[in-house]
């Protein structure tokens, strides 16, 4: 099981089966600002980090959910980020 990294974030890639988790970037320059986003003091990222979907605009992704649903595609399909996106939307407190 997958824990979002957002420190304020409680998604689980066992119990929230229809959220994305998308992984760090390999370029360290946005990987750096990934971690900065996910308000964690000393983060220790391995190859299983995620961060999940929930943090991201529709903008961020190549094909948002929503206009895929309109064309046709399941909700079960992959989600791409755009090259340059960063986790937007963090709360600065758990839900």
């Amino acid at each position: 099981m997958v824990v979002c990294a957002v420190a304020t974030c409680s998604v689980r890639s066992g119990r929230d089966k229809s959220v994305c988790m998308l992984a760090f970037p390999k370029d360290p320059k946005p990987r750096k600002a990934w971690i900065f986003k996910c308000w964690r003091e000393n983060y220790n990222l391995t190859k299983h980090s995620r961060v999940c979907e929930k943090h991201f605009n529709d903008s961020d992704f190549v094909l948002s959910r929503a206009f895929a649903a309109s064309i046709g595609y399941n909700m079960n399909f992959q989600l791409q980020l755009q090259p340059d996106a960063v986790p937007s939307i963090i709360p600065r407190t758990k839900k």
